[in-house]
């Protein structure tokens, strides 16, 4: 038990590493400042919201006003959240249209990045991370044992979302977990994959130091200097 207290007196600041809001994500349930005021009651510091990025309908009308929207629904939850102290990071959760229902996880971007990330729509995963992919930024398979997912390996990403703590759908943690112990050395990560009430903060990511920028993030995945939480239980990376 003191060892436990340990970590978490060294690993104490709370982040949350995949969220949604609607209504840019059509499946999330809450709006920008119902999720913050929802972790801001669980203690979190920080949030990266990974809002689902697809070729819509309201893409196919009219890309930059969907691309526009899509930024709206960020600064709006980034506005939420400093009403709590609460810090965000920008990310998005990226599907490619006409190719399978796989989803990536995408950090260390910022604002910019959507509007390039957005010509890839229409591409494949291998496209876009040999076009996107740069030393900032981490592109992550997403749940990739959940049912309908087309498993992909490096060098076409830089690891796996081994923990999808979505209580509604069964992400095969133990699969994800073995496949991801095959790259040692690449970067894992987890999140609560936050939709619906009730949900939120199934586990975080814990570090030492919060990072100022997207940048820092994922240096700290890189590095792997982190703890997950899932209530008073502790994973090592």
């Amino acid at each position: 038990m003191e060892t436990k207290k340990a970590i978490f007196d060294e690993y104490k600041y709370k982040i949350e590493m995949h969220c949604h809001t609607k209504p840019i994500s059509s499946c999330g349930q809450l709006l920008p400042h119902e999720v913050a005021e929802r972790y801001n009651k669980l203690g979190y510091d920080a949030i990266v919201l990974t809002n689902h990025f697809y070729k819509n309908e309201m893409y196919r009308k009219n890309k930059d006003e969907y691309i526009k929207f899509y930024l709206n629904g960020y600064r709006s939850f980034k506005e939420a959240c400093y009403k709590y102290g609460i810090k965000t990071y920008f990310g998005i959760e990226i599907r490619f249209a006409n190719v399978n229902v796989n989803d990536y996880l995408v950090y260390g971007i910022t604002e910019d990045d959507v509007k390039i990330a957005a010509n890839y729509l229409e591409g494949t995963i291998e496209e876009f991370y040999k076009g996107f992919k740069n030393e900032k930024n981490l592109i992550f398979q997403a749940h990739p044992f959940r049912s309908g997912m087309e498993l992909k390996e490096p060098p076409c990403i830089d690891g796996y979302e081994v923990f999808n703590m979505h209580p509604g759908h069964n992400s095969a943690i133990g699969f994800a977990a073995k496949q991801a112990a095959k790259y040692k050395n690449l970067p894992i990560v987890g999140g609560s994959d936050f939709h619906e009430p009730g949900r939120e903060g199934v586990i975080s990511l814990c570090v030492k130091a919060l990072p100022e920028n997207e940048k820092e993030l994922t240096d700290i995945l890189k590095k792997k200097d982190f703890v997950f939480r899932i209530g008073e239980s502790i994973i090592l990376p």
